[in-house]
C-alpha cells in the first residue's frame, strides 16, 4: 500500500510546516509594526506553510475520503466551465503546464492516458482538490483575522496568493472532473 519511509517523511514534513505556520502566526500577531517587505513575505509564507501542510499530507494519506463523494460530483458542468472561462482557468492551466507540470514523466504519474489510469486520475483530482480546499478556507480565515488586527497589506497579499495557490487549483480539479464524469458516463453506456 504505502511505503512507510516515504509516508513518514511526508507526514513529518507536514508536521514541520504546521509548526512553522503556528510560529509565523504567533510572531505576526504579537508585534504591531513590520517593514513592508515583511508584510509581503508573511503573506507568501502563510500560503507556502499552510498549503504545504496539506500538500504533503494529502499524498501521504487518503484524506480525500473525509469529504462525502457527493461533494466531488459536479452537477452543473456547463456552469462550472463558463465560470472557469470567465476567471481564466485555461491560462492558469497553461501556466502550470509550462512551469510546474512541464516534465512529461510527472504528468504521466498523475494520468498516464490509459483507461486503467482513469480511476487513478480521478483519485488524484480529489486529492489535489482536498489539498487546496482546506488551505483555501484556513488562509481566507487568516486573512479575515489579519484585517481585524489591522494588518491590511499582509491580509491582501495572503488572500491574493491564496486565490492563485488554492482557489484556481480547486476550480481546475473540478473542471477535470467534469470531463472525467462525462467519460465515465460514455464508458458505462458502452458496457450496457
Amino acid at each position: 500500500m504505502y511505503q512507510y519511509p516515504a509516508l513518514f517523511k511526508r507526514v513529518a514534513f507536514a508536521v514541520f510546516l504546521l509548526f512553522q505556520s503556528v510560529k509565523i502566526c504567533e510572531l505576526h500577531f504579537k508585534y504591531n509594526e513590520f517593514p513592508i517587505w515583511w508584510e509581503i513575505a508573511a503573506g507568501l509564507l502563510f500560503n507556502i506553510f499552510v498549503t504545504g501542510v496539506f500538500a504533503f499530507a494529502v499524498f501521504a494519506l487518503p484524506v480525500e475520503r473525509l469529504l462525502p463523494s457527493d461533494y466531488y460530483r459536479i452537477e452543473d458542468g456547463k456552469r462550472l466551465i463558463n465560470f472557469s472561462k470567465k476567471i481564466g482557468i485555461e491560462s492558469f492551466r497553461r501556466f502550470l503546464l509550462a512551469t510546474v507540470w512541464q516534465n512529461k514523466e510527472k504528468q504521466k504519474g498523475y494520468f498516464d492516458g490509459s483507461l486503467a489510469g482513469l480511476q487513478h486520475f480521478i483519485i488524484n483530482t480529489k486529492k489535489s482538490e482536498f489539498g487546496h480546499l482546506l488551505p483555501f478556507v484556513i488562509l481566507t480565515g487568516i486573512s479575515v483575522v489579519l484585517i481585524f488586527y489591522t494588518k491590511f497589506l499582509t491580509a491582501f497579499v495572503t488572500f491574493l496568493i491564496n486565490i492563485i495557490f488554492n482557489f484556481y487549483p480547486i476550480i481546475l480539479q473540478r473542471q477535470h472532473r467534469v470531463r472525467t464524469q462525462r467519460l465515465e458516463k460514455i464508458l458505462q453506456n458502452r458496457r450496457v
